[in-house]
């Protein structure tokens, strides 16, 4: 059985119909019930909460959208929004239409040991100058400019027989 609910712990203090406070929440939600939780709700009935759960997770929700602003009085060199995870991951997730935008000047991605990225379809760099500088570059492709020797699909298809890779390559460059 699950705890049992004591209600004289909860505090309640409402601003009208667009906020209300509630402290040592009990009603149940994903993480548990709240040691405090903020909502509010727009003349539209576009809502949002901000607060803090028993588990000591904090969560901020909103129907529409969050933003956050900073460094307006930084410095040029300062670090205006800072992500620290202590210990454990850090997940960005878009659930509907699976656009996630990164935008800079300069962006460095820096990762203390291997660095993964992984795509479902295509993956496509678009630069002026693209840069490859490790002790060891290799490619398991088996078509493009980038597939090893003997590795590309035709040269497979037609390993063991009598045709070699330089008919097949004089034969893709005319193809193509």
């Amino acid at each position: 059985m699950g705890r049992e609910l004591d209600y004289n712990r909860e505090f309640k203090v409402s601003y009208g119909p667009a906020c209300r406070i509630t402290v040592n929440g009990q009603a149940m939600g994903y993480s548990g019930t709240d040691a405090y939780r903020i909502y509010g709700a727009t003349d539209d009935n576009k809502k949002y909460s901000f607060g803090v759960t028993q588990s000591g997770k904090m969560e901020i929700n909103s129907d529409v959208s969050i933003e956050i602003v900073a460094g307006e009085e930084n410095g040029k060199k300062g670090e205006d929004i800072v992500i620290t995870s202590r210990n454990g991951n850090i997940s960005i997730v878009a659930d509907k239409n699976g656009c996630i935008k990164i935008k800079g000047a300069h962006i460095a991605i820096e990762a203390a040991e291997d660095l993964e990225i992984t795509a479902g379809n295509d993956m496509i760099l678009t630069a002026t100058k693209i840069l490859l500088d490790g002790n060891t570059v290799s490619s398991d492709a088996i078509d493009g400019n980038l597939a090893p020797e003997g590795k590309t699909f035709l040269e497979k298809a037609f390993e063991g027989t009598f045709v070699g890779n330089d008919v097949l390559k004089d034969k893709l460059k005319q193809d193509c």
